[in-house]
């Protein structure tokens, strides 16, 4: 069985990664509405991904993964 991935460890991992307050992080967040969520916080994002699913991400999908609803959508996918 596929494990279900959740908003509130994906809203987790985004405010651990860019120090943004979780209550301000929801469904319709991207990247571009933060400045904390620059390319280096990107990356440590996807490689805390990699450690959720417990696989790479290539580094194309890696760029498109930019909001909330885009890694729900590709982590539950």
């Amino acid at each position: 069985m596929k494990t279900k991935f959740t908003k509130d460890r994906i809203y987790k991992i985004i405010s651990t990664n860019t120090k943004i307050n979780i209550n301000r992080i929801d469904e319709k967040t991207k990247s571009d509405d933060f400045d904390n969520w620059d390319s280096i916080n990107h990356i440590n994002i996807i490689l805390d991904l990699e450690k959720l699913v417990k696989k790479k991400i290539n580094s194309s999908k890696a760029l498109e993964l930019n909001s909330v609803k885009k890694i729900l959508k590709f982590l539950n996918s």
